[in-house]
C-alpha cells in the first residue's frame, strides 16, 4: 500500500506540475481535466487494481490516503497560484462575455466552498468506487 501511496504523489506532482507550467496557455476545459479529472481517474484506477491485491484494512487506508493526497496537492497549487501572475493570465484569457451572458473563473482556488467541493468530488467518487468493488463481490468495506 506504501507503493500506491508513494505513487499518488508522484502522479500528483506530475499532473499538478504540468498544469502550474502550462497555466498561462490552458483553456478552462485542459484546467479542468488537469485538476479535477485526472487525479480521480488515478485514484479510482489505483483502487480498482489494488482491491485484489490487498486487505480490507488497507483498502480502507487506501480509501482516505488517495484522495487526501489529491486535496492536499490541488491546496498546494492552489496557494502558489493565490496572487500569481499566471494565474491572472489565465483568468483574463479564459473570461468570455457574449451579449447578456459571461464565464468566468474565479480568483481564489483555496477559497473555503471551492476546498469542500474538491474534498467532496474527491472523497465521494472514492466512495463511490467503495460500494462499486462492494457489490462485485471484492470484500471491500
Amino acid at each position: 500500500m506504501k507503493k500506491l501511496l508513494i505513487t499518488s504523489i508522484i502522479a500528483n506532482t506530475v499532473i499538478f506540475g504540468i498544469t502550474y507550467s502550462f497555466i498561462a496557455n490552458m483553456s478552462s476545459i485542459a484546467f479542468a481535466i488537469m485538476i479535477y479529472l485526472l487525479p480521480l481517474i488515478y485514484n479510482v484506477g489505483a483502487t480498482w487494481f489494488a482491491s485484489k491485491k490487498l486487505s480490507s484494512k488497507q483498502l480502507n487506508q487506501l480509501f482516505i490516503g488517495l484522495p487526501t493526497i489529491s486535496t492536499i496537492f490541488y491546496y498546494v497549487f492552489g496557494l502558489s497560484m493565490k496572487n500569481n501572475s499566471m494565474w491572472e493570465m489565465f483568468i483574463n484569457k479564459n473570461t468570455m462575455t457574449s451579449g447578456s451572458v459571461s464565464f468566468s473563473v474565479g480568483h481564489n482556488l483555496i477559497s473555503p466552498s471551492q476546498i469542500i467541493f474538491i474534498i467532496a468530488l474527491y472523497g465521494c467518487i472514492e466512495f463511490l468506487t467503495k460500494l462499486v468493488l462492494k457489490n462485485k463481490k471484492l470484500e471491500v468495506i
